[in-house]
């Protein structure tokens, strides 16, 4: 993907396997899961365009 960075996160043991079991059941990759977490998170927050936390499905 062009135009990102990579960042590391720690996590407990429990909290991957969660995350995995998560991410699997949907069919996507974990690092999808966490990208579209961390957007969330940032449209609750106010700090993503309108448009795109509507495409997040995001109650602001």
């Amino acid at each position: 993907m062009a135009g990102t960075v990579v960042i590391g996160v720690r996590v407990s043991p429990q909290m991957k396997k969660i995350l995995e079991r998560l991410a699997e059941a949907r069919g996507e990759q974990l690092s999808d899961l966490v990208r579209r977490a961390i957007k969330r998170e940032l449209a609750r927050a106010g700090l993503l365009d309108p448009e795109e936390a509507k495409l997040l499905e995001i109650r602001l």
